[in-house]
């Protein structure tokens, strides 16, 4: 009877790294070519699972690739590192599990599409409204009922039975707008963008909705104060923030920004405009990026679970693989409110 001795000293490794091999433990580090050594050793001795092998419970992990299709463009992660920290985080915990991993940028997508079948599972990145657009892509995830999981968006599609991590951004607002209530702010403004264009309607973006739907219950929404670009980058926030400046009314004693890169630009704006933030003008960010830190004043923001949603979309795909589960899971992951200088205190009113 062939021992996994047998097969460690042929192999040249230990006999527990041959026996965690050959339990296609998830949890296990080793390299490929190790792994088809033993394998390959293994089948060639005619090695049976026998005694208590037989009665334990044995997960097999099929070998494959994984498709990360990242419905934006590589610009997009030179201005904001979200995406960026979602995609690493995707491709560590893929790559521990052993899964080959193939990263498809939007303009590539079109390569891929057709090619969709020679994947075990893919996660998708991004927004729901780039995924809108490519609906062959749609259609072939649905017609090969490959597993899939959304990281950062939910997929509005029933055909399509994903898996999805998302923020909950109406409870993001609500810190945001909970900090600026405890200062006695009530005249609070907003600036982002218009939203996202899903099967030719627009839907605002869900921060702003959000906003909009807990100003409206508080009686102190105001259109005047909202202010919305085509993008939400540094140079969308500045252009704002000039704008703002150039209408020359009354402004809101608070702004929450869509994101920290709309913060910053508008912070810069509105310095140019000798307004101070925040003795005349609080502001709050959302998404913690690096530079949020090192502004002057440093940027009060939402810290989002970006690394998070990275690694549990990999975690929900390895176990749809593994388990074969059909139906699609939500999780939301957590967020806080990091403070610091641009938000006021009531002591420095």
């Amino acid at each position: 009877m062939v021992k996994l001795k047998d097969i460690a000293e042929r192999a040249g490794v230990s006999m527990a790294t041959v026996s965690r091999v050959l339990k296609n433990d998830i949890h296990f580090s080793v390299t490929e070519s190790t792994k088809e050594k033993i394998i390959e050793i293994a089948e060639e001795l005619g090695y049976e699972r026998r005694g208590e092998e037989e009665r334990e419970v044995v997960i097999a992990l099929p070998k494959g690739s994984v498709g990360v299709f990242l419905l934006y463009n590589e610009e997009l992660e030179i201005a904001d590192n979200y995406y960026q920290i979602i995609r690493v985080n995707i491709k560590n915990e893929l790559s521990k599990a052993g899964f080959v991993v193939r990263e498809i940028f939007l303009n590539m997508l079109g390569s891929y599409i057709n090619h969709i079948e020679n994947f075990q599972g893919i996660i998708l990145v991004g927004h729901m409204g780039i995924l809108a657009k490519t609906k062959e892509l749609l259609t072939v995830i649905r017609e090969q009922k490959i597993p899939a999981v959304c990281a950062d968006f939910e997929l509005e599609n029933e055909d399509v039975m994903a898996d999805c991590v998302v923020n909950d951004f109406e409870a993001v607002v609500a810190k945001a707008l909970q900090r600026f209530w405890d200062n006695d702010y009530e005249e609070i403004g907003y600036a982002g963008t218009y939203g996202i264009q899903i099967h030719g309607r627009l839907r605002g973006d869900k921060r702003y909705l959000g906003f909009k739907k807990l100003m409206e219950k508080r009686g102190t929404f105001k259109e005047e104060y909202l202010w919305l670009a085509n993008n939400n980058r540094i140079q969308d926030g500045y252009e704002v923030g000039k704008k703002m400046l150039h209408q020359k009314r009354k402004l809101p004693r608070a702004i929450l920004a869509e994101n920290d890169s709309v913060a910053i630009g508008l912070m810069k704006a509105l310095k140019e405009g000798n307004i101070s933030v925040p003795k005349d003008i609080a502001l709050i960010g959302c998404n913690d990026i690096p530079a949020s830190a090192f502004v002057a004043p440093p940027l009060t923001t939402v810290k989002l679970s970006d690394e998070l949603i990275g690694q549990m979309s990999a975690r929900m795909l390895i176990e749809r693989i593994i388990t074969g589960r059909e139906g699609g899971i939500k999780i939301v992951v957590p967020d806080r409110l990091v403070i610091r200088d641009s938000c006021g205190t009531k002591s420095k009113l």
